[in-house]
């Protein structure tokens, strides 16, 4: 696999990427990146590779067709190499990078552009890797990057496919499908002379589907579609379309606003300095955020079509996002943030992962966790016991109120909760 590519922490972050072709030049410091200590450890062959057997292996690296190598460049700074090495449609991934380029995110933000150019100019349809298991930091720099856990023992093998970034179609209609085809067809008829003859009869047979043997038959069934593929669902739902619906879900700017100014003046409370939304979909608490607060940013979302809706909605306020899902597993270090809060999206995720994304979220927190959310059982949405989780995680809740700023239809609430001074008791934990 290679180095421990990325504990990322709150303060220094890489900022921009570019992969170039290896070339001849290359070899030295190719060479030297392999053969570091901390290399070498993660490494599954750890020996030393003298300079001879290197060059060998570069000079037919660069000749065969099979495999690809390139160089990692951060701000035009050779900063790492990673490689390809292709068989069909299919490619195992392995990366290195320089000492002095780790723990910054560089290599979840090199993963994503050789994954850019893996199932773009070389058409390829799958991704594998290899990390051991006690590379934690290589093991979230995948998961990072979009990679999910195949396969887990002493050798963890992580995948990712093309058909990930797209998300089930088939599921993604039959769980809105019906119900916005009929929307737009009702929109399209109201008041039409057509609507006046239809709308009798739509009437008349409603009780065929609305009815609580057929709410429930359905509802259960589309609940079970969402749960087998949450990430799936987002991935497809999230974007442009789905800020836009928000938008006129919570109307003018205003709601968003006062949500701002109340969450921005919890924060400012509590004193966090550093704070990561998870599950920040297109950024728009975190654009909120950054006009009422001083503290540093951070977003965390497993949609990447709402990462690249909010990269473009919040321009131009440069807040760095990371794709990543917290059930399994953040790319940050322990103790990385002063706060970590969610806002409407712990609701949507199903059990049992909610207990691991609860997990994640105290684990990266140094100090608080906040949740504005809704617990309540529909399709895709699940009541959770948060108390008594983060009870036996080490936190105890520290301010629960019926959230005065609920979006229409809904009944949020919103809750602090503290890391104690010490740990409960061995027999207290999940």
């Amino acid at each position: 696999m290679g180095s421990p590519v990325s504990r990322i922490g709150a303060d220094r972050r890489a900022t921009g990427v570019l992969l170039r072709p290896a070339h001849s030049e290359d070899c030295h410091r190719v060479w030297t990146w392999r053969n570091d200590d901390e290399s070498r450890r993660a490494s599954f062959d750890s020996e030393l590779i003298p300079l001879e057997r290197h060059e060998a292996w570069f000079r037919d690296t660069l000749s065969r067709a099979d495999r690809r190598l390139y160089v990692v460049l951060e701000d035009g700074r050779e900063s790492g190499a990673v490689r390809l090495d292709i068989s069909k449609d299919e490619a195992e991934v392995s990366i290195h990078l320089a000492p002095e380029c780790r723990g910054r995110g560089l290599g979840t933000m090199a993963l994503r552009a050789l994954t850019d150019q893996a199932f773009g100019s070389l058409g390829l349809d799958r991704l594998v890797a290899r990390v051991k298991a006690s590379n934690s930091a290589s093991r979230r720099a995948f998961l990072a990057a979009g990679f999910v856990v195949a396969h887990e023992d002493n050798v963890i093998r992580l995948v990712r496919s093309r058909r990930d970034m797209k998300g089930n179609t088939f599921a993604y209609l039959l769980l809105t499908g019906p119900k916005r085809w009929r929307a737009r067809l009702a929109n399209s008829l109201r008041g039409t002379a057509v609507w006046r003859m239809v709308r009798p009869v739509y009437r008349a047979c409603s009780p065929v589907w609305a009815n609580p043997v057929t709410s429930a038959l359905s509802g259960a069934i589309r609940r079970r579609l969402y749960s087998i593929d949450p990430r799936g669902y987002w991935q497809l739902e999230g974007g442009r379309k789905y800020l836009e619906d928000e938008a006129f879900l919570l109307g003018p700017g205003s709601m968003s606003e006062k949500q701002g100014r109340f969450l921005a003046e919890e924060i400012q409370a509590s004193g966090a300095k550093n704070v990561l939304e998870v599950g920040c979909g297109y950024g728009r608490m975190l654009k909120e955020l950054s006009r009422n607060l001083g503290s540093r940013l951070c977003g965390a979302d497993f949609s990447e079509s709402q990462l690249i809706a909010g990269r473009e909605y919040m321009a131009p306020v440069a807040i760095p996002l990371v794709l990543a899902d917290a059930a399994q597993g953040l790319p940050f270090r322990s103790a990385s943030f002063d706060l970590v809060y969610t806002q409407g999206c712990l609701m949507h995720v199903p059990p049992p992962q909610n207990k691991a994304f609860q997990s994640e979220l105290a684990r990266v927190s140094r100090q608080y966790v906040v949740h504005t959310e809704e617990f309540a059982d529909s399709v895709h949405t699940f009541a959770h016991d948060l108390e008594g989780h983060y009870r036996a995680l080490g936190y105890r809740l520290l301010k629960k109120i019926p959230y005065p700023l609920s979006p229409p239809g809904q009944g949020l609430t919103f809750q602090v909760f503290e890391k104690q001074k010490t740990s409960p008791d061995a027999s207290c934990t999940s």
